[in-house]
């Protein structure tokens, strides 16, 4: 048995080890691994613990700085309670010194908080599965409970001999050795906030990878059975949801994907919203939904519905979606995405825009290379890229990239791609012509 966790934990401590900043891309990477020396442990007045980490390096790639501070999450004074471990001075000093964006914050949830009570600031630890999401108050990293695809905080052993974890020791031990006068070093004064209610969002919860389940503080507003007449009737500001029957899938008397029309030409209508995360089964009054990435435009998911009230016990909606070789790969022994090929689908609502296309179908990097040689070879002319406010995000940063010119977008634009940490004002301006993205269709 001794072996067999050895061995366990030794593969945890090399995947652990290969994260990287400066290839971090946070709207790409949905879960990852990583290690790092453990700052603190710290309960916000919300009731939410944050294990807090750092690596003696800032987080993410240098460039997304600014829009990835602006949007994640930070325990600060004003969110702080009390520390579950307390921080090294040495430590808090070093993070106090060299910026917040060195530190790793991340929400623990469930049965993980009861391993970190045997935790001790300036400790060396892997955590395995950890969430990048989206949420009211910011976006945040999250360990969610339950042990699917080996989540967990586990204690790096002191003779540990990998050799990118003694390059990260190093590095944060060299970091160290530059801090002085830390002694005395506070970082937060504890708070009491009596009346302090935990924040109402999902807790997830998993055993193995055949049994699941989502359990909500407070029940999601998503039509059920006795809402479902009234609610297909439902108006705001004098308009009708709708929606053209060729928009919508009808599974059952439950569930209608794409059902929502537009409230009007920007979205639906808010109230009958609700955001649900990724790869995390959520249960509904006669039925489960599970979303995956559709590894098209970011945010664009695939549903898989499952239940009594699903005909045939079992559903999986595609829409636009992406199978190339990094989904593909999804799909593999111990990868994210292998539970699906162990499911029978009873019906499957696949997108086939492509099936019978006959004309020749370039690949990205041949494409890429036709758009930049094309605005290469006209150095003295405004060159105008048609584009709908999401989508593209990368094909631009990297034409901005190898062109080594600025490409300016319209502020929605711009405003969503920031909000995805991507950046498409490299090099200096062409002072003879200006390359911009302007809104798809409502340019002549």
């Amino acid at each position: 048995m001794t072996s067999t966790w050895d061995t366990t934990l030794k593969k945890r401590v090399e995947r652990a080890a290969r994260f990287d900043d400066n290839t971090f891309y946070i709207n790409y990477l949905r879960y990852f691994d990583v290690l790092g020396q453990l700052h603190s442990v710290a309960e916000t007045k919300y009731g939410t613990w944050m294990l807090r980490l750092w690596r003696a390096t800032q987080f993410g790639p240098e460039k997304y700085e600014r829009c990835r501070e602006e949007g994640m999450f930070r325990v600060r004074q004003d969110y702080f309670h009390r520390y579950i471990i307390p921080p090294d001075p040495h430590i808090a000093k070093a993070i106090n010194v060299y910026g917040y964006n060195h530190l790793m914050e991340i929400e623990i949830y469930d049965e993980h908080r009861d391993y970190l009570e045997a935790l001790r600031s300036g400790e060396y630890i892997t955590v395995t599965n950890v969430h990048y999401s989206k949420g009211k108050v910011g976006d945040s990293l999250k360990l969610h409970g339950g042990s699917l695809y080996n989540r967990g905080i586990f204690k790096v052993p002191d003779d540990c001999s990998d050799h990118r974890f003694l390059e990260v020791k190093r590095r944060i031990e060299n970091a160290l050795d530059q801090i002085t006068d830390y002694q005395d070093f506070v970082e937060f004064t504890e708070v009491s906030y009596p009346n302090a209610m935990p924040i109402q969002t999902p807790s997830a919860s998993s055993s193995s990878k055949s049994s699941s389940s989502a359990n909500f503080f407070s029940p999601p507003t998503f039509p059920t059975k006795r809402k479902w007449k009234s609610f297909r009737a439902a108006t705001e500001n004098g308009k009708t949801a709708i929606a053209k029957p060729c928009q919508k899938i009808i599974i059952g008397d439950l569930i209608a994907v794409d059902w929502f029309g537009y409230e009007n030409e920007r979205c639906v209508p808010p109230g009958i919203i609700h955001p649900l995360e990724e790869d995390i089964p959520h249960q509904f009054e006669e039925f489960t939904v599970t979303l995956i990435s559709a590894n098209h435009c970011p945010g664009s998911v695939m549903f898989v519905f499952e239940g009594p009230a699903v005909p045939g016990e079992r559903v999986l909606c595609t829409g636009d979606f992406r199978a190339d070789k990094n989904l593909m790969k999804q799909l593999e022994p111990e990868e994210p995405l292998h539970w699906l090929t162990e499911k029978k689908f009873d019906t499957i609502y696949i997108d086939n825009t492509y099936f019978s296309l006959h004309l020749p179908f370039p690949d990205r990097v041949t494409a890429f290379n036709e758009l930049t040689r094309g605005i290469s070879q006209h150095p003295d002319k405004n060159i105008y890229i048609p584009l709908q406010r999401l989508g593209r995000e990368e094909m631009i940063e990297d034409l901005s990239r190898a062109i080594m010119e600025p490409i300016f977008a319209y502020t929605e634009k711009k405003s969503f791609s920031c909000a995805m940490s991507y950046f498409f004002e490299f090099g200096i301006r062409n002072p003879t012509r200006t390359i911009r993205i302007v809104k798809r269709n409502k340019w002549q």
